[in-house]
């Protein structure tokens, strides 16, 4: 029998990056033979099977135990796993700066500033591992000591279905469209994400270089003042035609909008890890991304990386991986070769040995 470990998270969201860890990491837990239950402040309805609220963590009474806190935006729980009277393990996923949410979001903002400025509060609390380097160098500069690295167990299978089902031929057959050349970007319509620097780049290439195109921009959206000036932009610059906005998809459907793509274009200008880039490597979708925050560790030098993003220099890049086929060959080989490297097989070894590093006595896998 392994030992009893918990894990905390004030927000428990449904497929995305740090939803998806959690579920990973009980899996792995449950499969060692380990106590183990989910605990959160709120969660997707989706999730009531595996988790249960924080407040029943405040009924456990042996000290026994281990805490994994997935610290990535404020919360009770946070507070509740700082003073808690197990062994703490902070996982840290990243905090978005407040700053990108100003003027937008006013309470997201005042939320993330406090979870930024209460990682301080951490310091000599527990042991701690990160999901990226770029995370564990925000600890480290905090002072806190990082045990070890453990990226994301991406599951890609989903997205490559053995077998096609009417959502995704339907959807395959709406945009089957051989002649139009497509950029994608996945991710929330959000102010970090750039998503505007996106559209306005892609304004460009369509009106200057390649007139036959569109822009799929799949992700969760948000009815606020962002995703307003996302949606009048795309109309001011008359390209409602040519701008897709799907929304949050499922797994195979999401699919279909790799399949369609002939490049991934990421600006965005904060990210803790971003899974995009795995999910695009996997359909062998060339990557033109800006050089921020996790991006460049993520891709570990394969893509194509930007160290400015003014409309004309992304349209013509991007055009120059889209119809250079030697280049194209050489970026998608090298994203191949990144992949590789976070095979399931081998991020479940990682994190086993991250939280061995950190002081769970797991058995070994």
């Amino acid at each position: 029998m392994g030992p009893v470990v918990y894990q905390i998270v004030p927000h428990f969201s449904y497929a995305d990056a740090v939803g998806n860890q959690i579920l990973a990491t009980h899996d792995l837990l449950t499969s060692l033979g380990c106590e183990t239950q989910v605990f959160a402040d709120n969660w997707d309805p989706r999730l009531n099977s595996v988790v249960r609220p924080t407040s029943d963590y405040l009924q456990v009474r042996s000290t026994d135990h281990w805490l994994i806190l997935h610290y990535c935006i404020c919360g009770y729980a946070n507070n509740v796993a700082r003073d808690t009277s197990g062994r703490l393990v902070l996982y840290y996923h990243n905090v978005t700066p407040p700053r990108f949410y100003y003027g937008y979001e006013p309470l997201t903002a005042t939320c993330c500033g406090q979870a930024r400025w209460q990682l301080k509060e951490f310091v000599g609390r527990g042991s701690a591992i990160a999901g990226s380097d770029y995370n564990r160098a925000e600890l480290v500069s905090l002072g806190i000591a990082v045990q070890a690295v453990a990226p994301y167990i991406v599951q890609l299978e989903g997205l490559h279905p053995t077998a096609a089902t009417s959502a995704s031929d339907a959807l395959r057959a709406q945009y089957a469209t051989p002649d139009l050349r497509s950029w994608l970007h996945v991710g929330r319509i959000a102010p970090n994400k750039r998503i505007e620097d996106v559209i306005r780049s892609f304004h460009y290439y369509r009106e200057r270089i390649e007139p036959k195109s569109r822009l799929f921009l799949v992700g969760s959206r948000r009815e606020g003042i962002y995703d307003r000036e996302i949606v009048d932009l795309i109309a001011r610059l008359g390209l409602m035609d040519a701008v897709i906005l799907p929304g949050q998809v499922t797994a195979e459907s999401l699919g279909v909008f790799y399949e369609l793509a002939d490049v991934y274009v990421c600006l965005s200008e904060h990210e803790g890890f971003c899974v995009p880039l795995l999910e695009a490597m996997s359909f062998d979708v060339p990557i033109l991304a800006f050089e921020s925050t996790a991006v460049p560790g993520t891709l570990g030098g394969s893509g194509v990386l930007l160290h400015r993003k003014d409309p004309p220099l992304v349209a013509e890049v991007a055009h120059e991986v889209i119809t250079n086929q030697p280049l194209r060959d050489s970026i998608v080989a090298q994203q191949r070769q990144r992949l590789a490297d976070f095979s399931p097989a081998a991020m479940h070894r990682q994190l086993h040995l991250a939280l061995l590093a950190a002081g769970v006595p797991l058995p070994p896998l």
